[in-house]
């Protein structure tokens, strides 16, 4: 019952455990995990259930469902996309396919939309704030400091 993609959604998520620059959305990274978790309990729960087809049938269904969602997360936190985002580009992916027209080149779908929006609604790209140097004689930025007085006691 757990078979192939639970193990490669395991073996993934074990992959960016131990390197985790590859994690960009950490809330989706444990998703997963618990994603992970639940697949186990609803194994083990088809196993107690091994005279009920009815019950396996349920739980087979579920464990395909979060076997879904686990390959979605997955691809979703290692390249820091939204739902809608991710949503968009399977849209763009099966229209192209319909049409008969060749995939466009690869490009991670954030900086794609943020063109497409620049493109659609005339904004100009956001410019970083230019960093200067710190000068020599420049002084560190004096903190204010709050006092706060409390009541003394008598001895």
């Amino acid at each position: 019952m757990v078979d192939g993609i639970t193990l490669i959604i395991g073996a993934f998520f074990f992959y960016s455990l131990a390197r985790p620059e590859t994690i960009k959305n950490r809330t989706q990274f444990m998703g997963v995990f618990g994603i992970l978790i639940a697949i186990v309990g609803c194994y083990t729960l088809h196993l107690m259930l091994y005279n009920s087809s009815a019950g396996k049938l349920f739980v087979g269904i579920l464990i395909g469902l979060l076997q879904l969602a686990g390959l979605v997360l997955s691809v979703m936190y290692v390249g820091g996309l939204s739902a809608r985002e991710v949503g968009r580009e399977v849209i763009s992916a099966a229209k192209s396919v319909r049409n008969n027209e060749p995939m466009n080149d690869v490009v991670p779908a954030a900086q794609a939309h943020a063109e497409n929006r620049a493109e659609n609604h005339a904004e100009k790209p956001v410019e970083k704030p230019v960093q200067r140097e710190p000068a020599a004689y420049d002084e560190p930025a004096l903190k204010p400091r709050i006092v706060i007085e409390l009541p003394k006691r008598d001895a």
